[in-house]
C-alpha cells in the first residue's frame, strides 16, 4: 500500500515510486501485484508511479486520487522500456494543467 506520498521538489516525479534505469540496454525490472496506490502526488509526472528505462508489470493494483500539478500521468507516467497494466482499477485521478507534451491521462 503507497499512500498520501508527496514529492517537495518542483520538478518532482513519482508520488509514491521513482523508477529509473540506464543505459536502456540493460533495462531493471519491476513488478508490482495487487498494489494500492492512493493520494499520492507529484508536481511534474507520475502522481503515484513514474517508470523510465524499466520493464514494469502492474498487475491487480488500484490507482485513486493521485494528483500530478502539471498534468502528466497522475497515476502513472512512463518512459522508455516495455510496459504492462493488467486488470488494474485507475480512478479518481487528476491533473491540474497541461502537460508540456501534449499527453494527458491518467496513464502516460
Amino acid at each position: 500500500r503507497f499512500e498520501n506520498n508527496l514529492v517537495t521538489s518542483a520538478a518532482g516525479q513519482g508520488g509514491a515510486v521513482y523508477y529509473t534505469s540506464t543505459p536502456i540496454s540493460e533495462p531493471l525490472t519491476a513488478h508490482f501485484s495487487r498494489c494500492v496506490f492512493v493520494g499520492n502526488s507529484a508536481p511534474n509526472q507520475g502522481g503515484a508511479a513514474w517508470l523510465y528505462r524499466v520493464n514494469a508489470t502492474f498487475f491487480g493494483c488500484l490507482f485513486d486520487s493521485n494528483d500530478t500539478a502539471i498534468g502528466e500521468g497522475p497515476a502513472i507516467a512512463f518512459g522508455e522500456g516495455a510496459h504492462r497494466v493488467v486488470n488494474c482499477t485507475i480512478v479518481g485521478n487528476t491533473s491540474g494543467g497541461a502537460a508540456t507534451n501534449g499527453a494527458i491521462g491518467p496513464v502516460v
